[in-house]
């Protein structure tokens, strides 16, 4: 078993739930989970019961308060997120949240759980912002916040603004920014939706086609035609606006493709050529 290099004993918490975190002084363990390109994490099984710990240890370093005021005020409103118990920071000035253990990851994608994955999303999308405290739910400039090294790639960068020009993009609404069958767990029936780094004020026209396009590439063209009709369905975008919101998630990723180590292997890439081949807002040049 891999090695867990997170010490609850040494954490500084700032704020979160008295008990729990009480609890943690005394007899815990801590179990490696899957860690993320971010953060490192372990669940924590307690007295209080089990909890996940994600420990941001690597280059990231997101606002974890915000992030947990978010969960605090999204959990109370139902909307089906991991419960926050804590955060606080380690010795060296690493941020960690403390929340509730929601499940285990997806291991099947059939027609029954598309259904509950674009009604969760939807869901999302239609939470109520205004009455919220200032600066909870940031709001960031899209192009900067998800193509980071742009101006080293001009081919893209020329691309996305012909696609920004058709998508006329707005932040009306919560966005998860990343939402995809690995930020999602599974408790016999009930899905619920977990790290919320990226959750912003956005598009969720966005949001759902970046959802839709990973479904695709990355479960097959049958899943992905299949969520798409069920997001438009249910009122996510109309049909003529999608080829634009399509070929921002596409730029993306092929951005990402070129700054870091995105998974991808001969039938994802033979997905990725079709989607631009079928978009014309998209260029083969780009592969």
């Amino acid at each position: 078993m891999s090695h867990v290099n997170i010490s609850l004993n040494r954490i500084e918490w700032v704020e979160g739930d008295a008990a729990v975190l009480s609890s943690l002084k005394g007899k815990h363990e801590l179990l490696p989970l899957k860690p993320g390109l971010e953060a490192e994490v372990a669940l924590v099984e307690c007295s209080e019961g089990a909890f996940v710990a994600k420990l941001w240890n690597k280059e990231s370093r997101p606002d974890i308060e915000r992030q947990y005021k978010l969960l605090n005020i999204l959990d109370a409103q139902g909307v089906r997120v991991s419960r926050p118990y804590g955060w606080g920071r380690d010795e060296g000035g690493n941020l960690l949240l403390l929340m509730e253990y929601g499940g285990k990851p997806l291991k099947r994608l059939d027609s029954d759980t598309l259904k509950k994955m674009a009604e969760l999303l939807v869901e999302v999308h239609a939470f109520q912002t205004d009455q919220l405290p200032m600066g909870v739910i940031p709001t960031y400039d899209f192009v900067s916040y998800f193509f980071p090294a742009l101006d080293q790639h001009s081919d893209i960068n020329l691309t996305l603004q012909k696609a920004l020009d058709h998508a006329q993009y707005k932040q009306t609404s919560l966005i998860h920014g990343d939402y995809n069958l690995g930020n999602l767990l599974e408790q016999e029936t009930r899905l619920m939706i977990i790290d919320w780094t990226n959750g912003q004020m956005g598009d969720p026209r966005y949001d759902a086609a970046w959802s839709i396009f990973l479904i695709t590439i990355y479960s097959g063209e049958q899943y992905g035609h299949q969520y798409a009709k069920l997001l438009q369905e249910l009122g996510a975008f109309e049909q003529r606006e999608y080829s634009a919101f399509q070929a921002l998630a596409c730029l993306r990723w092929l951005l990402l493709s070129r700054i870091s180590d995105v998974p991808k292997d001969a039938s994802v890439m033979k997905r990725i050529r079709a989607i631009v081949s079928s978009n014309a807002l998209l260029d083969d040049g780009l592969l």
